[in-house]
């Protein structure tokens, strides 16, 4: 059996064909290969693997003639330039039926194929330099390419026996145990094949209508034509799964962008030389008189095309040599960066490859774009890029100090303004690449140069596996309109509230990224609602003194991320006594300062809203009059309010902490109880609101007035900075006595039950109850705390000389005066 040459040379130029081609592709009875199957070959974006069909007769540049019936509309819409017959009688017919209804020209070689087969340019020269009347493509690797597809898949096939490269029978009836190879629905026929097809529609038996196309060509061999096989031993693709196509066009680097090069319009991919790692052993000076004649005066890159670089399945980017900046004339510096490259692979594959091609010149933006997200497939464009070093490798490399990120969803317009500059142009050249492969998950590297043109400099698969993504984008996308949706929603600002846009950020109040994170569990959102967010927020900031916004939640989910109402969160910010004109300007300023310095998001309470009063308030009474143009009225009234509120803060802290008091003693009322679990449950949460998370929003609330009024001491010298430490230090929180706690249970003065008894109740995600509480797994959790438990650990908390009068620093105690003080200065 002849086997073509499989590499993608392409030395059959038209000047040696001695007769005229034409091309016949066969769409009309796609049906009875697959329901999948059609003449016109829908890939991602509307692509058509019907160009690569073309493309693979561009050495033999036949007229085209395509037989269809199924959506030959399309076909015809996009290809006006080539010959068309309408097949009627498609669904009821073959592609047997499709080819008799050819034009044949009695004087032409013919060529024929399915048009939902891809091959190698080079399988056209192979099949016309085949001798033989009927020379057909086969696969003698079939077998393999069914593997792990069905029994019925295999004998619906079109199969063949041969004797060497004579065919000795062919057709869909041969048992697959004795077939030798697959047809592929692609065979040339010389003219005196051509001449018998055009006299024969009334010659042939009616049933032949139905059938295939190689049951046509076994009738014509049984009539005394000779039939010889070309193997393309695997090397094709028939469109049956959304990878084929993929699979197909994907090989080494320096393939992957050979089969590219002259099919892209909107991206440039450099001519190249390349060579196998045989092919350089065997002949060096061969490879280099190469190079030399295709690049003169110029400056090269040398790069790897290994076999397992990148795949479907993994990926080695980066892992091996290139060599940038190789003057094309200096043989010796050619020579070395070749082996160089050589050198770093890790195997001794002889097919591994070479890549060389010319450097791209004055580069203006180099990256990598991925046409999907690498950790989830989500349907984004995520852009890694330097647009200031000019280099091609900062960022494959890793080495950018400069590195810029861009994600945008796959739906965006290729115009759309929030697109730089210096990448207007990837996107359309991305969606082409997308298009011409037919998939969708591709890791693209790139370069643009100072005129705007985009060079492609890698394509690759992603090699994580996403699953299907049909259905996780159309759910991404429902998402999406719903999250836009709610968002116009809530611009409104309800009755309670004023302000007129609404703003949402994950930390600016309560920070939910940080509690419960961006992406919780529903059961982690449910219960931050209910105990807080929903409510309770803005229950304390109205018993406060601050203006009452219920009904109105300040956690607002998107796409099931979680997002604070800022709008909401400033409002309740504002004194109560305020009038609504005055809080309406004011909360407009605290949003716009936020918009103009969304770096300020973490920070709001220190640097857009004030919400209490400090020692400092000069500060904000001349950012209120500066920037947001507040008279002295205006800003006298904010700073009464505020000072008011934060002197109450001063007496409300024992009924709250009492409230805390409160409900530990109902909490072992009701685990004590015979109540059902469930009902126990929700009393429980119930209790954890009135008495619990209520009196603990109050008591932080003054715990941040208090931290205010000491940092605004120090800011203005009212207090020295050690005296400050020193107060701070000194106060027992619960990680002091938990560390002791840990100390006693490490040295024997508490048994580690009771210390896994008083602590086994925390969890690492408190909102996340399918996590393992610290109880349900000590040994993970407690054990090792108790193991780097120290007497220096505990000695180090209490750090500081201290009065032992009542226990507080030395330091502190010289400089308390002073600050009452202050505090009564300001009101306080």
């Amino acid at each position: 059996m002849s086997s073509y040459n499989r590499t993608e040379a392409h030395s059959h130029s038209r000047d040696q064909v001695a007769t005229e081609s034409r091309l016949i592709i066969l769409g009309a009875g796609m049906p009875f290969r697959g329901e999948q199957h059609s003449a016109l070959r829908d890939t991602s974006h509307n692509g058509l693997v019907f160009d690569w069909l073309l493309h693979a007769f561009n050495s033999v540049r036949p007229s085209v003639h395509f037989i269809g019936g199924y959506r030959i509309e399309d076909v015809m819409r996009r290809y006006p330039s080539i010959n068309y017959t309408v097949n009627p009688e498609w669904d009821r017919t073959g592609p047997a039926d499709s080819l008799l209804r050819a034009p044949f020209d009695d004087d032409a070689e013919h060529y024929v194929s399915y048009a939902d087969v891809l091959f190698r340019e080079s399988l056209v020269g192979a099949l016309s330099e085949a001798r033989g009347d009927i020379v057909v493509a086969v696969d003698s690797a079939w077998r393999h390419r069914f593997s792990g597809r069905s029994q019925a898949d295999v004998e619906r096939c079109e199969k063949v026996t041969l004797h060497e490269s004579t065919v000795t029978r062919i057709g869909t009836d041969i048992i697959s145990t004795v077939a030798d190879a697959e047809f592929l629905g692609v065979c040339l026929l010389r003219p005196e094949v051509s001449r018998e097809l055009a006299h024969a529609w009334d010659t042939l038996p009616a049933e032949i209508r139905k059938a295939k196309v190689g049951d046509l060509l076994e009738m014509l061999r049984t009539r005394g034509f000779s039939v010889r096989a070309v193997d393309v031993q695997g090397d094709w693709a028939e469109l049956n799964e959304p990878k084929d196509l993929a699979h197909f066009i994907f090989g080494t680097k320096a393939q992957t962008l050979d089969r590219l090069q002259r099919l892209v319009r909107r991206s440039r991919i450099l001519e190249q030389v390349s060579c196998t790692v045989s092919e350089w052993q065997a002949d060096p000076r061969s490879v280099l008189a190469s190079v030399a004649g295709a690049f003169a005066n110029t400056k090269l890159v040398v790069r790897s095309s290994a076999l397992a670089e990148d795949g479907f399945s993994s990926a080695n980017a980066g892992a091996f040599t290139s060599v940038l900046d190789v003057d094309a004339s200096d043989e010796s510096a050619v020579r070395s960066a070749i082996e160089a490259v050589i050198a770093s692979y890790p195997d001794e594959n002889p097919q591994n490859q070479v890549l060389v091609q010319p450097m791209v010149e004055r580069v203006r933006t180099s990256g990598v774009v991925f046409t999907r997200s690498l950790a989830h497939g989500a349907p984004y464009y995520v852009v890694n890029y330097d647009d200031v070093t000019k280099s091609t490798e900062s960022i494959t490399s890793g080495s950018s100090r400069e590195h810029k990120t861009l994600v945008m969803h796959r739906s965006i317009s290729g115009d759309d303004p929030s697109i730089p500059p210096s990448i207007e142009r990837l996107l359309p050249a991305v969606r082409e690449i997308e298009d011409l492969i037919g998939y969708d998950a591709l890791d693209i590297e790139f370069a643009v140069d100072v005129d705007g043109h985009v060079h492609v400099l890698q394509v690759r698969p992603i090699a994580v596996e996403h699953g299907s993504y049909a259905e996780s984008d159309h759910l991404v996308d429902a998402m999406l309109e719903q999250a836009v949706e709610l968002f116009r929603a809530r611009q409104e600002p309800g009755a309670s509230q004023v302000g007129r846009r609404a703003y949402f950020g994950v930390m600016p109040d309560w920070n939910p990224a940080e509690i419960i994170g961006t992406r919780p569990g529903r059961l982690s959102v449910t219960l931050y609602r209910y105990l807080i967010m929903d409510e309770i927020w803005a229950t304390q900031r109205a018993e406060y003194g601050y203006r009452d916004v219920r009904p109105a939640p300040l956690l607002i989910s998107f796409a099931g991320h979680p997002y604070v109402d800022i709008r909401a969160s400033f409002n309740s910010f504002v004194p109560a006594t305020l009038d609504d004109g005055l809080a309406s300007r004011l909360v407009e300023f605290y949003l716009d300062r936020l918009r103009r310095h969304p770096e300020y998001h973490d920070k709001v309470e220190f640097e857009v809203v004030p919400t209490c009063y400090g020692l400092n308030f000069d500060r904000w009474r001349a950012l209120l009059e500066e920037e947001g143009g507040f008279d002295t009225a205006d800003i006298d009234q904010l700073a009464d309010a505020l000072r008011s509120l934060t002197a109450s803060a001063f007496d409300r802290c024992p009924v709250d902490l009492e409230s805390i008091n409160t409900l530990e003693s109902r909490h072992e009322r009701f685990i004590a109880s015979g109540l059902p679990p469930l009902q126990r449950a929700l009393c429980l949460l119930e209790d954890c609101k009135r008495y619990g998370t209520l009196a603990f929003s109050h008591l932080a609330r003054s715990a941040f007035v208090a931290v205010t009024l000491l940092r605004t001491a120090v800011s203005t010298g009212a207090l020295s900075r050690e005296a400050s430490e020193a107060f701070m230090e000194s106060i027992r929180t619960v990680t002091h006595r938990f560390t002791e706690d840990a100390q006693h249970a490490a040295d024997g003065r508490m048994e580690r039950e009771r210390f896994y008894e008083r602590y086994g109740h925390l969890r690492p995600g408190t909102y996340d109850i399918t996590s393992h509480s610290y109880g349900e797994d000590p040994e993970r959790y407690l054990a090792p705390m108790l193991a780097k438990a120290d007497t220096a650990s505990v000695a180090g908390d209490r750090q500081g000389e201290v009065d032992s009068s009542d226990g507080r620093p030395a330091a502190w105690e010289r400089e308390r005066q002073a600050f009452a003080t202050a505090l009564a200065s300001a009101g306080l």
